[in-house]
């Protein structure tokens, strides 16, 4: 039987940060699985994060090697590589406090939610880029940049290496992310994603006119008006690419409550002290001996009638 409290963090009296809903944080579905043991999804996250770890500081110290560092952080690619490195460790890090610095009878988020406040708004906005930008990326690059970048660059061994690893295994690790944790998507982050995509898209033009080289060919005005295509393409992408990733996370809670098959949720007025029990179910598919014993049970539904229904985000 899994038991989860999602405690929200604080409420802030800004407008703005209200109408984002990046108050409405419930940090313990960034640690805890519908399909899985918290303590299986752990171990489920830590090779993921240790090869992008590798992989990142390797990128680095090659482009450095090989005297290209100079362009690293105008990249695309490098600048998603690095919010994703920065989502995984942060929130391997809270995992490992949630499950192993706070007791296994009122197990609770301490890290997320004792911290400053500005900290859970960044990261619910890191969380929203890299579910978009981390699909974005590697369909751009396939579609557009691999015969020039990759089949036709006679890169050597690890070059070869990185650029696989950031356009192809970056999307698996995301989507073994997306489909493993509790996350709830906001829509009204629409617009801070689309905004940072807009903010790189006017730094690619500094690049150029700083040093009159265009980051991607694509963005390359002298090809005439129609680079404007181009520019209207990804700005709708982006947007597909953020509905997609609602409807990912809603197929996964509809999945999800199809397999548990009773799930009860409380609505904001129905929370009792902002401490409820979210899930209560009889079955984790995946749970195992490695993730903290057998999850399965028989004969234990003890989930009081709601008013609402599923689960929502």
């Amino acid at each position: 039987m899994t038991n989860y409290r999602d405690e929200p963090i604080k409420r802030s009296n800004n407008t703005i940060i209200q109408w984002f809903g990046l108050d409405q944080f419930e940090p313990e579905r960034a640690v805890s699985s519908n399909f899985v043991s918290s303590k299986t999804l752990f171990i489920i996250r830590l090779p993921l994060v240790l090869y992008s770890f590798v992989v990142l500081w390797i990128d680095i110290i090659w482009s450095i090697k090989t005297d290209q560092f100079r362009h690293f952080f105008a990249y695309f690619t490098d600048l998603t590589f690095i919010g994703l490195n920065a989502y995984l460790v942060t929130t391997q890090y809270h995992h490992a406090k949630y499950l192993w610095f706070t007791s296994s009878s009122s197990q609770r988020p301490n890290s997320f939610l004792d911290q400053a406040p500005v900290l859970n708004y960044l990261y619910v906005y890191l969380y929203h880029t890299i579910i978009v930008f981390n699909i974005q990326t590697p369909v751009v690059f396939w579609a557009l940049l691999a015969q020039e970048r990759l089949f036709n660059a006679h890169l050597s061994p690890i070059d070869f290496w990185i650029s696989i690893s950031l356009h192809a295994v970056t999307l698996f690790i995301l989507v073994v992310e997306v489909i493993f944790n509790r996350m709830k998507v906001q829509r009204s982050m629409i617009f801070l994603v689309y905004g940072t995509v807009v903010f790189y898209m006017f730094l690619t033009f500094i690049i150029f006119a700083v040093e009159q080289w265009w980051v991607y060919s694509f963005l390359d005005w002298s090809v005439g008006p129609s680079a404007i295509i181009w520019y209207v393409a990804i700005s709708l992408f982006i947007v597909i690419c953020f509905f997609f990733q609602m409807g990912l996370h809603k197929a996964r809670d509809i999945v999800a409550n199809y397999i548990h098959g009773s799930t009860t949720v409380f609505t904001e007025k129905d929370r009792p002290d902002s401490a409820v029990v979210l899930q209560q179910t009889n079955f984790e598919p995946l749970a195992s001996t490695i993730g903290g014993g057998s999850r399965i049970t028989f004969g234990e539904n003890n989930a009081e009638p709601s008013k609402a229904s599923s689960i929502y985000y």
